[in-house]
């Protein structure tokens, strides 16, 4: 496979990134797009993109139309379908210490029912990451179907303090 990444833009203390993931006949089997957040290490705070990189060059068309709507919180009515608690390894963490953002996404896919696995496809998957958390804390991650669509939200929720970490939502299609 190839991945084909480019710059998409920014706004305010948001970089956007394109992806596109190529199989050997050419074909686009996965497409993707993220914002990234520039963070000024000592006041652990967002910074301005615009202020810190100049001459970004834009692609010319986006991979998926995404506006990065804020992801929907659990339905406080509902209760939590399936939920694990997990702790941080060291495996899960990146050169500066921090999770590795891919692991977020491990962690909420993780509490899955079997037979929804193994009977659908993950058809889309959005995440917002909402705090940092480090080694040796623990979490629990939570789940809850909404009835009728294949749509289930994640939220992966720190024990200690019951901050928010991540909240996530998956779409799931028959096979």
């Amino acid at each position: 496979i190839w991945v084909h990444t480019w710059p998409a833009g920014a706004h305010d203390m948001h970089a956007i990134r394109d992806f596109e993931i190529i199989d050997k006949n050419g074909q686009i089997i996965a497409r993707g797009v993220s914002s990234a957040m520039m963070i000024d290490i000592k006041k652990r705070r967002g910074v301005s993109v615009m202020e810190h990189v100049e001459g970004i060059t834009i692609g010319v068309h986006r991979s998926v139309d995404h506006t990065f709507e804020k992801l929907p919180a659990f339905a406080a009515e509902r209760t939590v379908d399936y939920s694990i608690e997990l702790t941080v390894r060291r495996s899960d963490l990146d050169i500066n210490g921090h999770v590795n953002a891919a692991q977020y996404i491990s962690w909420a896919l993780e509490e899955i029912p079997q037979n929804l696995y193994l009977n659908n496809d993950l058809k889309t998957f959005e995440i917002s990451y909402r705090a940092e958390t480090f080694y040796g804390e623990t979490f629990r991650t939570e789940i809850q179907h909404i009835p009728g669509n294949g749509t289930v939200l994640h939220r992966i929720i720190r024990i200690s303090d019951k901050r928010e970490l991540a909240r996530c939502r998956s779409v799931w299609v028959s096979k």
